[in-house]
């Protein structure tokens, strides 16, 4: 007998009375939650039902419209896809399952091997995730294998005549299909087999409705039950509640033929898949709608909704100096050539949104005013430009950045020191340089300071009234001097009236310095370049103390002259104080050296300050004297 009851079970299943199915149709455009991890390009998903529950294959672009939070987007991609369905089998024991026929095969037989059938015709294929629960807990939980699923079923074997309905293997069920699915857009089902619930669970099948509703969960009714019952309270709600979620009830009492499983699931696997652009710049929670024309008419639309928070661009920068000392090279001390002339910076830029982006601008931000800016990549450094800082100063510094959707962030201000020296003092730059030869120098000129003292004759006393003669330069060595002076080559000698004059000094006026006699040098110029050079200079010394561009000298808009040393290495001298590179105010009658070659500056129309030496007369004479 025992051999024969799988035969005549599969007998009555092949022969057997069609199911009573209750089932409520209803065409619906489904919107999954998009995948947003590549934005601005975001990847969604739906599924497109028709009236009878089946999905609607074929469906191209032009017969698609998409909105994004109400505005109309583009798609920019689209096609049909098969995900699969994460199905949940869930048994809610009780008597009425363990009633058998005349052939002594209980109800539960009947759909254990309906349900077996189904398993072993999906040997190979991984498009379900399957998961099996019963009022004793869960059995299996979300398994591509239908082979571990057939072993957990076989491995149920409930006491169904002690067993008591409830609801706990529907809420577990639903706990399950809620789960992500391992692929996006797959279907989701729970077969609910259950005998009649109690009257008092009844109430509760409404908010279990709800909850699949919201997740997009079909629920499919078994319910087993003696024929008397298909129109009881507990069949009426329990069809509500599989009409509710786009499923259906069958009744089964152990005559009728039960559904197959393939029929009931193979539908939900099918869904499309759209990218599209997104023009979110601002807000969390965003909205998605869709309107399809299917190809026999109409129209359908769905609506989902889905988070997502885009935040502006974070710069910072790496590591910043917090002082940068600025220094004059050897020998020199023009700020011009303070280094370093440059600073550069690294900058790391963050997406606090977790969604990385395209950068269009990267700008460096100087007590908030920008000083360097790059629009190309890299967008990983910014040069900072240091020439203009001459001085002792803190500055705040900042970066701003921009991204492609047009956000812009900003670093927060950070404070550097810029220090810059004083420049050297052109005496003791010159000590240093001549060091060896001002010493040698000094010590010459002290010996011949202390033998003209003891040698040299005492002055004689002028007769009073007659006056002490003004000392005149000597020119008698003018002829051999003359190549000392020249003027630029491939000019013309200016003509006219100079504006100012430098007159050689003699040589007792010049320290008795062994210095060249140079013929008077007359000025015509706003400003001329003194020098060695004469392709530089316009006027020119040759003389080893001369530097080829030595010395400028101008007049400004007020008619008073300057002169400024451009960094010569013996320096230029105004009444025998160093002339910096910023120049120095010249008077009529001021003494100027350019090297060891000596002059005293007339300007011309000007009274002449040349001093003379007056004798004494008696009302000068000291007591002593008397």
């Amino acid at each position: 007998m025992k051999t024969l009851r799988p035969l005549l079970l599969l007998c009555s299943l092949l022969f057997g009375l069609r199911g009573v199915v209750f089932a409520q149709g209803g065409a619906e455009v489904i919107l999954f939650p998009p995948n947003t991890d590549a934005f601005p390009k975001i990847t969604g998903y739906t599924a497109v039902y028709d009236a009878a529950g089946q999905p609607i294959h074929g469906l191209t672009a032009d017969k698609v419209a998409l909105w994004e939070n109400e505005q109309p987007v583009a798609l920019t991609s689209w096609e049909e896809i098969h995900p699969g369905v994460q199905v949940v089998l869930a048994v809610n024991p009780g008597p009425p399952l363990g009633v058998r026929d005349v052939l002594g095969v209980s109800r539960y037989e009947y759909v254990y091997l309906q349900w077996q059938s189904w398993i072993q015709s999906h040997g190979g294929t991984t498009l379900y995730d399957l998961s099996l629960t019963t009022g004793e807990g869960v059995y299996l939980r979300h398994s591509a294998d239908f082979t571990t699923l057939s072993e957990a079923l076989a491995a149920y074997k409930p006491d169904f005549r002690q067993s008591q309905p409830s609801l706990a293997p529907l809420e577990t069920a639903l706990q399950l299909s809620s789960d992500p699915t391992p692929r996006p857009a797959m279907g989701r089902a729970v077969l609910f087999l259950t005998p009649p619930l109690p009257d008092n669970t009844l109430k509760a099948l409404a908010r279990y409705a709800d909850l699949a509703r919201q997740q997009h969960i079909r629920i499919f009714v078994w319910l087993v039950a003696a024929p008397e019952q298909a129109n009881s309270p507990s069949a009426q709600a329990l069809t509500q509640l599989a009409q509710a979620t786009g499923g259906t009830l069958t009744f089964f009492s152990g005559q009728e033929t039960l559904p197959v499983l393939e029929d009931l699931f193979a539908p939900l696997g099918y869904a499309y898949r759209f990218t599209y652009l997104s023009r979110i710049r601002q807000g969390e929670q965003h909205t998605l709608q869709m309107e399809v024309h299917p190809p026999r008419g109409g129209n359908l639309t769905g609506e989902g909704t889905f988070a997502l928070q885009i935040l502006p661009p974070n710069p910072v920068l790496v590591d910043p100096p917090a002082q940068i000392v600025r220094a004059f090279p050897p020998d020199v001390d023009d700020p011009a050539y303070l280094e370093p002339r440059q600073q550069t910076l690294t900058i790391t830029v963050e997406f606090p949104d977790g969604h990385p982006r395209g950068i269009t601008r990267l700008s460096l931000l100087v007590d908030g005013h920008p000083v360097a800016q790059r629009r190309e990549p890299p967008f990983d450094t910014l040069v900072w430009d240091l020439t203009s800082y001459t001085t002792s100063e803190s500055h705040s510094l900042s970066v701003e950045v921009e991204d492609v959707l047009g956000l812009v962030g900003r670093s927060v201000d950070l404070r550097v020191q810029i220090t810059v020296p004083q420049p050297p003092n052109p005496l003791i730059r010159a000590a240093r340089h001549y060091g060896d030869y001002l010493t040698w120098g000094a010590a010459a000129l002290a010996g011949l300071v202390l033998l003209w003292v003891i040698l040299g004759p005492l002055p004689r006393r002028q007769p009073a009234g007659e006056p002490v003669a003004r000392p005149r330069p000597s020119w008698r060595n003018l002829t051999q001097w003359a190549p000392t002076f020249a003027r630029r080559p491939g000019k013309a000698p200016p003509r006219g009236k100079p504006l100012a004059t430098l007159h050689p000094l003699p040589p007792e006026e010049n320290g008795e310095q062994p210095a060249p006699i140079v013929p008077e040098l007359p000025l015509y110029g706003e400003e001329v370049l003194i020098g060695s050079d004469p392709a530089q200079a316009q006027l020119v010394l040759r003389d080893p103390s001369v530097a080829p561009i030595h010395a400028r000298l101008w007049r400004d808009e007020q008619g008073q002259f300057f002169i400024a040393d451009r960094d010569s290495t013996a320096g230029t001298w105004v009444n025998y104080a160093p002339v910096s590179p910023y120049g120095a105010r010249l008077e009529e009658g001021d003494i100027v050296h350019i090297g060891r070659v000596g002059f005293r500056f007339h300007v011309v129309g000007a009274p002449d300050l040349t001093p003379v030496v007056m004798p004494l007369t008696g009302d000068d004479q000291s007591p002593s004297e008397t």
